[in-house]
Protein backbone atom coordinates (compact mmCIF):
# COMPACT_ATOMS: atom_id res chain seq x y z
CA UNK A 1 0.00 0.00 0.00
CA UNK A 2 1.56 3.69 -0.78
CA UNK A 3 1.86 5.82 1.77
CA UNK A 4 -0.75 8.41 2.41
CA UNK A 5 0.23 12.16 4.04
CA UNK A 6 -1.68 14.99 4.76
CA UNK A 7 -1.08 17.93 7.28
CA UNK A 8 -4.03 18.36 9.73
CA UNK A 9 -3.12 20.96 11.52
CA UNK A 10 -0.92 24.36 11.44
CA UNK A 11 -0.53 27.28 14.38
CA UNK A 12 1.63 29.51 16.56
CA UNK A 13 2.23 28.72 20.20
CA UNK A 14 4.01 30.46 23.00
CA UNK A 15 5.71 28.30 24.70
CA UNK A 16 6.58 29.22 28.37
CA UNK A 17 6.66 26.66 31.31
CA UNK A 18 7.95 23.53 31.69
CA UNK A 19 6.50 21.08 30.79
CA UNK A 20 4.25 22.65 28.23
CA UNK A 21 1.30 21.65 26.42
CA UNK A 22 -0.32 22.09 22.75
CA UNK A 23 -3.69 21.26 23.75
CA UNK A 24 -5.88 18.92 21.50
CA UNK A 25 -4.03 19.54 17.62
CA UNK A 26 -5.83 18.10 14.83
CA UNK A 27 -4.63 14.69 14.23
CA UNK A 28 -6.73 13.01 11.00
CA UNK A 29 -8.99 10.02 10.98
CA UNK A 30 -8.00 7.30 13.87
CA UNK A 31 -6.55 4.06 11.76
CA UNK A 32 -4.69 1.19 13.35
CA UNK A 33 -1.28 2.77 11.62
CA UNK A 34 -1.62 5.98 11.60
CA UNK A 35 1.52 7.80 12.56
CA UNK A 36 1.39 11.43 13.80
CA UNK A 37 4.17 14.13 12.66
CA UNK A 38 5.04 16.90 14.64
CA UNK A 39 6.92 20.02 13.36
CA UNK A 40 7.83 22.78 15.60
CA UNK A 41 9.94 25.59 14.07
CA UNK A 42 11.72 27.99 16.14
CA UNK A 43 13.32 31.65 15.52
CA UNK A 44 13.32 33.27 18.98
CA UNK A 45 14.68 32.35 21.86
CA UNK A 46 13.71 30.47 24.45
CA UNK A 47 16.23 30.91 27.27
CA UNK A 48 19.66 30.10 27.28
CA UNK A 49 20.69 26.30 27.39
CA UNK A 50 17.31 24.71 27.00
CA UNK A 51 16.67 22.05 25.15
CA UNK A 52 13.70 19.77 24.23
CA UNK A 53 13.87 16.72 26.46
CA UNK A 54 11.15 14.60 24.85
CA UNK A 55 7.89 15.20 23.27
CA UNK A 56 4.49 12.90 23.73
CA UNK A 57 1.66 12.75 20.91
CA UNK A 58 -1.62 11.68 22.37
CA UNK A 59 0.42 10.16 25.23
CA UNK A 60 2.59 8.54 23.67
CA UNK A 61 6.55 9.10 23.90
CA UNK A 62 7.31 10.35 20.70
CA UNK A 63 10.69 9.65 18.71
CA UNK A 64 12.83 12.23 17.03
CA UNK A 65 13.45 12.07 13.58
CA UNK A 66 15.54 14.80 12.50
CA UNK A 67 16.73 17.65 14.62
CA UNK A 68 18.88 20.84 12.62
CA UNK A 69 20.06 24.29 13.42
CA UNK A 70 21.78 25.93 16.92
CA UNK A 71 21.10 24.22 19.88
CA UNK A 72 20.66 24.86 22.44
CA UNK A 73 17.89 27.24 21.82
CA UNK A 74 20.41 30.98 22.83
CA UNK A 75 19.98 34.48 20.96
CA UNK A 76 19.29 34.49 17.86
CA UNK A 77 18.59 30.71 17.24
CA UNK A 78 17.03 29.13 14.20
CA UNK A 79 15.99 25.53 14.93
CA UNK A 80 13.32 22.93 14.01
CA UNK A 81 12.62 19.34 14.88
CA UNK A 82 10.45 16.65 13.59
CA UNK A 83 9.22 13.69 16.05
CA UNK A 84 6.45 11.15 15.10
CA UNK A 85 4.11 8.70 17.48
CA UNK A 86 1.84 5.76 16.75
CA UNK A 87 -1.44 7.47 17.29
CA UNK A 88 -3.76 4.70 15.95
CA UNK A 89 -7.09 6.53 18.03
CA UNK A 90 -8.80 9.68 18.47
CA UNK A 91 -9.07 12.60 15.62
CA UNK A 92 -6.97 14.82 18.76
CA UNK A 93 -4.29 14.44 20.48
CA UNK A 94 -2.35 16.99 23.26
CA UNK A 95 1.45 17.11 22.07
CA UNK A 96 3.17 17.64 25.26
CA UNK A 97 6.56 19.03 25.04
CA UNK A 98 9.25 18.51 27.79
CA UNK A 99 12.05 21.26 28.30
CA UNK A 100 15.34 21.18 29.94
CA UNK A 101 14.55 24.11 31.77
CA UNK A 102 11.30 26.92 31.39
CA UNK A 103 11.60 28.24 27.76
CA UNK A 104 11.09 31.95 28.07
CA UNK A 105 7.96 32.23 25.87
CA UNK A 106 8.67 32.20 22.42
CA UNK A 107 6.23 32.27 19.83
CA UNK A 108 6.80 29.32 17.58
CA UNK A 109 5.63 27.85 14.38
CA UNK A 110 4.11 24.28 14.34
CA UNK A 111 2.75 21.85 11.61
CA UNK A 112 1.40 18.30 12.44
CA UNK A 113 1.21 15.61 9.79
CA UNK A 114 -0.89 12.41 9.81
CA UNK A 115 0.28 9.29 7.86
CA UNK A 116 -0.90 5.91 7.06
CA UNK A 117 0.57 3.33 4.96
CA UNK A 118 3.90 3.33 6.33
CA UNK A 119 6.08 0.92 8.40
CA UNK A 120 4.84 1.85 11.69
CA UNK A 121 8.06 0.58 13.80
CA UNK A 122 10.98 1.65 11.72
CA UNK A 123 8.88 4.49 9.48
CA UNK A 124 12.44 6.58 8.63
CA UNK A 125 14.68 5.31 6.26
CA UNK A 126 16.99 8.36 6.54
CA UNK A 127 17.55 11.58 7.70
CA UNK A 128 19.22 14.81 6.98
CA UNK A 129 20.98 16.78 9.32
CA UNK A 130 23.48 17.99 7.29
CA UNK A 131 20.77 19.92 5.88
CA UNK A 132 21.63 23.20 7.55
CA UNK A 133 22.71 26.56 6.17
CA UNK A 134 23.29 29.04 8.46
CA UNK A 135 23.86 31.61 5.83
CA UNK A 136 21.47 31.08 3.26
CA UNK A 137 21.81 29.24 -0.46
CA UNK A 138 20.48 26.50 -1.91
CA UNK A 139 20.46 22.66 -0.82
CA UNK A 140 20.04 19.83 -2.25
CA UNK A 141 19.06 16.29 -0.27
CA UNK A 142 19.38 12.95 -2.20
CA UNK A 143 16.70 10.72 -0.68
CA UNK A 144 15.96 6.73 -1.66
CA UNK A 145 12.67 6.88 -1.66
CA UNK A 146 10.87 3.32 -1.78
CA UNK A 147 8.12 2.74 -4.14
CA UNK A 148 5.09 4.02 -2.59
CA UNK A 149 6.76 6.05 0.10
CA UNK A 150 6.78 9.38 1.23
CA UNK A 151 8.70 12.50 2.55
CA UNK A 152 8.63 15.57 4.93
CA UNK A 153 10.80 18.51 5.39
CA UNK A 154 10.76 21.56 7.02
CA UNK A 155 12.26 24.98 7.26
CA UNK A 156 13.05 28.22 8.41
CA UNK A 157 14.47 31.23 7.65
CA UNK A 158 15.51 32.70 11.19
CA UNK A 159 13.15 35.46 11.13
CA UNK A 160 15.95 37.66 10.20
CA UNK A 161 16.50 37.19 6.46
CA UNK A 162 14.06 38.25 3.63
CA UNK A 163 14.31 34.73 2.17
CA UNK A 164 11.44 32.48 0.36
CA UNK A 165 11.87 28.24 0.12
CA UNK A 166 11.08 26.54 -3.47
CA UNK A 167 10.66 22.92 -2.85
CA UNK A 168 11.20 20.58 -5.66
CA UNK A 169 9.20 17.12 -5.86
CA UNK A 170 8.25 17.53 -2.41
CA UNK A 171 4.56 19.97 -2.15
CA UNK A 172 4.11 22.90 -0.14
CA UNK A 173 1.47 21.78 2.43
CA UNK A 174 2.48 24.72 4.79
CA UNK A 175 4.24 28.25 4.81
CA UNK A 176 4.47 31.11 7.12
CA UNK A 177 6.15 34.47 7.72
CA UNK A 178 5.79 36.03 10.82
CA UNK A 179 6.76 35.81 14.34
CA UNK A 180 8.28 32.75 13.84
CA UNK A 181 9.97 32.51 10.89
CA UNK A 182 9.40 29.11 9.52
Amino acid sequence: MAVTVSLTETSTVVLDTDPDQIPNPAVGTAAADRLVFFILYGTQPIGGGVTISSVTIGGVTATLAVQAGNMPMTTNFDWLGMWWALVPTGTTANIDIDFSAAPAGATLRYDVFRAIGADTTTPILSTDTDSWVASGGARNIDLNMPAGGAALGGATNGGRLASTFTWTVIGEASDADGASGA
